[in-house]
């Protein structure tokens, strides 16, 4: 397990910041989490809200991943301390927002990615995987890759709570599944 991935292969970036666990669980339960926006603010320490909007901004009815679809988010960096509910009251010295853009939703393969809105200066492409490995155990992965001239900036600056931040919602995932 240490060395498989069920993550794609991406060009390095200039950095990048990733969380992997084992959960106890299934990948149909974990699935079922990770594509419920709504629901992040019930166990989620980074992502505190994360709705689908319309290209006029407008929350859209469905709130499940599309592709091609526009993510809006509220998020902590670094994270909350676990374990956080729905009226768990965010930092407001911590609070992010962040537009992002649906790139694949693969519930055969276990994946989902979105990439941050395309800026010349900074861009990120997050994936997300679930792995079956047996046992009523899964593999949870998470990475971002950051590029562009900003990403120097954004890793000294921000590096270290990001990092935290993935470790964070990957053990509030799995907090909620166990």
């Amino acid at each position: 397990v240490s060395e498989y991935t069920n993550l794609p292969d991406v060009p390095p970036g200039v950095f990048n910041v990733s969380a992997r666990t084992e959960i106890e669980s299934t990948v149909a339960a974990a699935w079922d989490a990770l594509t419920n926006f709504p629901a992040y603010a019930e166990w989620n320490p980074f992502v505190r809200y994360a709705i689908m909007v319309s290209s006029a901004n407008l929350t859209l009815p469905e709130q499940r991943p599309v592709e091609n679809g526009r993510l809006f988010m509220r998020v902590q960096i670094p994270p909350l301390a676990l374990p956080v509910d729905r009226d768990t009251p965010d930092d407001p010295r911590n609070i992010q927002f962040t537009y992002e853009n649906v790139t694949h939703v693969q519930p055969e393969l276990g994946r989902l990615a979105w990439e941050y809105q395309p800026d010349v200066l900074l861009q990120a492409e997050r994936w997300q995987a679930l792995s079956d490995l047996g046992n009523g155990t899964l593999l949870y992965e998470s990475r971002e890759v950051y590029l562009g001239a900003l990403a120097t900036f954004l890793q000294e600056t921000m590096g270290e709570g990001l990092q935290e931040a993935f470790e964070g919602q990957a053990n509030g995932l799995k907090l909620l599944l166990e």
